[in-house]
């Protein structure tokens, strides 16, 4: 049976999203693909992250810390319960708007929470290697402007080199990515965006169920 987490980073809610309506279209085929598969979600506009203050960063690095004892323990709990989810999981939904070129910051911080040293990954004498080899992970991802591969400024696009980054650092290589481009463009252009991303979402489903 398999599990995929889906951690949403748009603070949009009730039926006003388009980047949670793409993920529900995504949702429908990877459950055609896993009948039997567990969804978990994690929604951080409505989850209070823990602060990565000094308490934190000792716990994260196993370093000494000047803070209270019943506040690191406190760190400690929410930050095993997190990492613990994440890295239970055998796949993974990032559904995430493009902010400012980048990620939205709440995801940046669940980040920095989930890259765990011994957890997530670890340092070997070439330096860091990533512990969750194998594992897959999909993104849907919208913009207002266009910003891919044949757009202008395919520069100007932070937020898929950042997820590739980060996911490959604790050893997910695996990563597949739906955007949705000009969606600031007008309701037509927002409506051939989708189109085509629900498309692409559904070849993606066909394409896995052939080979799963």
């Amino acid at each position: 049976m398999s599990t995929l987490l889906q951690i949403i980073a748009t603070p949009h809610q009730n039926g006003n999203s388009q980047t949670r309506h793409l993920a529900d279209s995504f949702l429908d085929a990877w459950l055609t693909v896993h009948p039997s598969g567990v969804v978990e979600t994690l929604d951080l506009s409505t989850l209070e992250l823990p602060p990565l203050d000094e308490a934190m960063v000792s716990v994260l690095f196993d370093q000494p810390s000047t803070a209270a004892p019943e506040q690191l323990a406190a760190r400690r709990r929410a930050l095993d319960r997190l990492v613990a989810q994440f890295i239970s999981a055998d796949a993974y939904l990032f559904v995430t708007p493009m902010w400012n070129f980048g990620l939205p910051h709440t995801l940046k911080h669940y980040f920095d929470l989930v890259i765990r040293p011994g957890w997530t990954f670890s340092i070997g004498p070439e330096g860091p290697v990533g512990l969750l080899e194998g594992r897959t992970a999909y993104a849907v991802v919208t913009r207002g402007f266009d910003y891919g591969p044949d757009s202008p400024h395919p520069e100007f696009n932070h937020l898929e080199p950042h997820l590739r980054t980060l996911l490959g650092f604790m050893g997910i290589e695996d990563v597949s990515v739906v955007r949705a481009e000009r969606l600031g463009f007008g309701p037509e252009a927002r409506e051939q965006a989708i189109a085509a991303a629900r498309a692409e979402i559904a070849r993606a489903g066909l394409a896995v169920l052939a080979v799963a």
